[in-house]
């Protein structure tokens, strides 16, 4: 007999468009602080940078649009940001 166990998200999941706030996807993205813990955090930033960047979703609707551009390119702003940051945490700085 084969079982799963599901854990719930964390309140705060950090990782929440993983585990879409609901189940754990067991990242590690919410550990303690650690170099495991900014790893996963920098591959979360990345596909999220990647999810902003290849988007193709857009509406027909020109105002529609219009919004969905400028969120679009706001998020990819604060990708870039997190990965760079994350990016310098896994190399220690030097890049």
């Amino acid at each position: 007999m084969t079982g799963c166990i599901c854990h719930p998200a964390k309140k705060k999941c950090y990782a929440i468009m993983w585990s879409c706030g609901e189940i754990c996807v067991g990242c590690g993205c919410c550990g303690k602080p650690s170099s495991e813990r900014d790893k996963a955090r920098l591959e979360y930033w990345q596909e999220e940078l990647d999810r902003h960047i290849n988007f193709k979703w857009w509406a027909d609707d020109t105002e529609l649009r219009a919004i969905q551009e400028k969120n679009n390119e706001s998020g990819k702003i604060y990708c870039k940001r997190r990965v760079n940051y994350y990016k310098q945490k896994v190399n220690g700085g030097n890049q």
